[in-house]
């Protein structure tokens, strides 16, 4: 009896020994998984670094800056674009005008209420910077259509450039399809919406489109300072027809401003 007590009792140190053991075997594991910690803070380090990398040496080469000689056909016309708009699409105009002034291209706009000299008469303001406007935006919404000025715009750039030829660009605003003027429908056009900048970027597109077939074409006209041109030349087709009666035709100064 006293026998088996005694090997009852020479057991339990031994079995106490193995926590302790396993307890000096977890010093292992915890340094291992420092190791595992440390180095998956590395490769979590580097993977977040890799990105980057990744980021700027697939980053596109960017566009080369586009030029013009000084003799290129492009400054034989004082404007590169001409608005047309609605006054009550002005805030939308002028949005759309300070995107393309602002360009690298520095594209030369003909905004009506901005640069239709006071006191002139309107049909000659009009046809002045229609015809000297290489291409012509007409910011097509609901108030464009019901604005009888506008229609005359319109169609006076038709009848400059009746088959378009890339420089008629009709930018359609919150207007349904069903609406898209039938003089218009052999043209293509860009569609957004009011609050869609989006159709800026197609807009500059279009009209860089056709302004780069000017860069290697050379202008016969002998160099004249702008001071020296003459005033309102009315070299638009029809711009000796009178413009649209209706009440709208007796506009403030103000609208100009």
């Amino acid at each position: 009896m006293f026998g088996l007590f005694k090997r009852l009792l020479g057991k339990d140190p031994n079995k106490s020994s193995l926590p302790s053991s396993s307890a000096g075997h977890s010093r292992p594991l915890s340094s291992s998984a420092g190791t595992l910690s440390s180095s998956q803070n590395v490769s979590t380090h580097t993977s977040s670094m890799t990105p980057r990398t990744v980021t700027s040496s697939n980053s596109g080469p960017q566009e080369p800056e586009l030029f013009w000689p000084k003799r290129s056909v492009r400054w034989d016309n004082k404007y590169d674009v001409y608005i047309c708009h609605s006054e009550r699409d002005l805030p939308f105009a002028k949005e759309m005008l300070y995107f393309l002034e602002g360009l690298p291209e520095q594209l030369r706009c003909f905004l009506p209420l901005r640069d239709m000299d006071a006191g002139g008469a309107m049909v000659s303001e009009m046809c002045h910077g229609l015809g000297n406007s290489h291409c012509w935006v007409m910011l097509l919404t609901t108030w464009f259509l019901d604005d009888s000025w506008c229609r005359y715009q319109m169609h006076q750039a038709l009848m400059k450039a009746p088959g378009g030829e890339g420089r008629f660009i009709p930018l359609m605003i919150d207007l349904p399809r069903s609406r898209y003027p039938v003089e218009l429908s052999f043209l293509c056009y860009i569609r957004g919406t009011s609050g869609d900048h989006q159709v800026f970027a197609q807009l500059r597109k279009c009209i860089l489109m056709y302004l780069k077939k000017m860069q290697n074409v050379m202008s016969d006209k002998a160099a004249v300072p702008s001071s020296e041109r003459s005033g309102h030349e009315s070299d638009v087709p029809g711009s000796d027809m009178g413009g649209p009666s209706s009440d709208s035709s007796v506009r403030s100064t103000e609208a100009q401003q």
